[in-house]
C-alpha cells in the first residue's frame, strides 16, 4: 500500500511541476468576491449574516493558463 501511495504522490508532483511549467494556476475563489469573469455560480444562498456576493464554496477548482481562464471556479455564492 505505501509504495501505491508513494507512486501516486510522485505523479501528483510531476503532473503539478509541469502545470506550473506551463504557468497554469488555480483561481482562488473560497472566501473570495465573486467575479464572474473567473467563477461561475452554480448555487446561490441568501444570508443576512454573511457578505455581499461572497463565494462561500468552491464545488470544482478553475484555472488560468498565461493569465487566461481555462476553467472557470464552479461555486456556491451568498446574497
Amino acid at each position: 500500500e505505501s509504495a501505491i501511495k508513494e507512486g501516486v504522490e510522485m505523479v501528483l508532483r510531476q503532473m503539478t511541476d509541469v502545470l506550473k511549467s506551463l504557468d497554469v494556476e488555480e483561481i482562488a475563489a473560497q472566501g473570495e468576491k465573486f467575479d464572474p469573469n473567473l467563477h461561475n455560480a452554480i448555487i446561490h444562498e441568501d444570508d443576512p449574516e454573511k457578505g455581499e456576493n461572497l463565494v462561500l464554496q468552491t464545488l470544482q477548482k478553475g484555472y488560468t493558463m498565461n493569465g487566461k481562464v481555462i476553467r472557470h471556479a464552479m461555486v456556491k455564492v451568498v446574497n
